[in-house]
């Protein structure tokens, strides 16, 4: 009878061992939450390309195309923003917009984040205007068909600025006034760069969402 127990409750600790190895697998390999704060570290390191390890850019060939279309575009003195329709402009303080922008400065990159603890660019864009209750899609080529084109001359604080970089419309921020620009950049995060160098050259256009 004894060693009938002892061999039952070894079999017991056996099961529980390996229902408790199970539990901690799962949690290793879960996902961590996107954009919470205390997971920014694994946010950051998951995207580290380790050794040599390459992973294949498929696409690359379709960015090709549309940045091929984009300086065909510019070269013929086109405006890639003005091929759509002009929506209605909304109330909104630009006051407001731009402190609530510079408020997220140094917050750092991560592609597809939507805030308020790290950004893409797209989803910085659309967060600060979220903050003073306008609504705009968290995706680029979807803010272009939003508001009013504006020319460059004519940039205004608040306007939202376009550049063609790795693909038309790859690229989006906030005009701030004085030629430059805030955004959520790839390598120093949200930060305000000058509308010039690379970024007057891949200019593609602006547009308007605030009645000023």
């Amino acid at each position: 009878m004894n060693l009938f127990r002892s061999k039952s409750s070894r079999l017991v600790c056996f099961i529980s061992l390996m229902m408790l190895m199970k539990v901690n697998m799962t949690t290793a390999n879960a996902d961590p939450i996107p954009d919470s704060k205390e997971n920014q570290s694994k946010i950051s390191t998951s995207f580290q390309v380790k050794g040599d390890m390459k992973v294949p850019d498929r696409g690359k060939a379709a960015r090709e195309r549309v940045e091929q279309e984009a300086r065909s575009r510019r070269a013929s003195g086109q405006a890639t923003v003005s091929v759509y329709n002009d929506r209605q402009l909304l109330s909104g303080d630009v006051g407001t917009l731009i402190d609530y922008a510079y408020s997220y400065l140094g917050r750092p990159y991560v592609w597809g984040a939507k805030g308020p603890y790290s950004f893409d660019c797209s989803g910085y864009t659309s967060y600060v205007y979220k903050m003073i209750g306008i609504y705009i899609p968290s995706y680029t080529g979807d803010q272009v068909k939003y508001g009013k084109a504006v020319s460059r001359e004519d940039l205004l604080p608040g306007d939202v600025v376009f550049f063609n970089t790795y693909m038309q419309y790859g690229h989006v921020g906030i005009y701030v006034g004085n030629n430059k620009f805030i955004h959520a950049s790839t390598k120093k995060g949200v930060t305000v760069t000058p509308l010039s160098g690379y970024y007057l050259e891949n200019y593609a256009g602006a547009r308007r969402l605030i009645q000023q």
